[in-house]
């Protein structure tokens, strides 16, 4: 079960409470969060360490201690959450089965952003600004699943109340050798398709009444948009500094780790704010599918 006393925490890069983190690096941070089975933990640390990284008490971001090789394959994850297989359905029916699914989401969502950071950030010399995207964008996945399991007490539940798959995590096995595989896959198929089902899910809460799951889902919402982004601009980045199409690229790497094409709906305005124009995505689509 979630523990009531880690519920709340993570608010804020600027928080001047930051902890004392002078002597570690933003690698062994990274590592310690994915280190950590706890979710609630996860989040929290995930707080204090965006904020040591923000107000400069992290400077180094891989140290003379730090070994590539202590990435883990898999982050460890809590054992109160039954994960169940990829056929098996997981309820959605309800508000209580939306605020979890969220939060689960969430939370893979913040291993996934730190193993970016320490997996793929000094074995491919990124430069300071690809540490200040991917920490803003863990911090504000702990805020997300922060938000997500106090709205599951107010429904009088918890995470790990019902059970959840771990496909994200497959995706990033899948691409746990290739940046440029890890963006396509994850920031612009997966978290792009999250902007596509928002309009959807306004819908239903709007009908509803429910006027503070819809103020979580706005925010969620406006940052997914960034991180979506973000997921442009680095990938952009990594084929213009080894010399490769963008464009062709990102197809091609769809195509060889994301089984069928992209459905729509597409939510093309927020897609659009993300600097993705329906070029990326529309010749991925199954009645416009582009021959290889």
């Amino acid at each position: 079960m979630a523990q009531d006393g880690l519920a709340g925490g993570a608010v804020s890069l600027d928080d001047p409470k930051a902890v004392d983190l002078a002597d570690r690096s933003l690698f062994s941070c990274a590592i310690e969060v994915l280190n950590t089975s706890n979710a609630d933990a996860k989040a929290t640390k995930t707080h204090e360490f965006a904020t040591a990284w923000k107000a400069g008490q992290i400077q180094t971001v891989f140290g003379r201690d730090d070994d590539l090789s202590a990435v883990p394959d898999s982050p460890a994850r809590p054992d109160y959450v039954r994960i169940v297989g990829k056929k098996e359905k997981v309820k959605q029916g309800n508000r209580k089965a939306f605020a979890h699914s969220v939060a689960h989401a969430e939370s893979y969502a913040i291993d996934l952003m730190w193993d970016m950071i320490c997996r793929f950030g000094p074995s491919n010399d990124m430069p300071r600004e690809f540490y200040d995207d991917f920490v803003r964008i863990a911090h504000e996945e702990s805020q997300h699943y922060t938000s997500w399991t106090n709205r599951l007490r107010d429904f009088n539940s918890f995470y790990g109340d019902l059970p959840g798959h771990d496909g994200l995590w497959d995706s990033a096995a899948e691409t746990s050798s290739d940046i440029r595989a890890r963006l396509a896959l994850v920031h612009l198929v997966h978290e792009a398709r999250g902007l596509d089902t928002y309009p959807m899910a306004v819908d239903r809460f709007t009908k509803s009444g429910d006027t503070i799951t819809l103020a979580f889902m706005e925010k969620n919402h406006r940052e997914e948009v960034t991180h979506v982004e973000a997921g442009v601009r680095w990938f952009t980045y990594m084929c213009e500094r080894d010399e490769k199409p963008v464009l062709p690229t990102f197809y091609a790497l769809v195509r060889s780790h994301y089984v069928g094409a992209l459905k729509p709906p597409f939510n093309t305005a927020a897609r659009a704010r993300a600097n993705m124009s329906e070029e990326w995505y529309l010749p991925l689509c199954e009645d416009v599918q582009i021959q290889s």
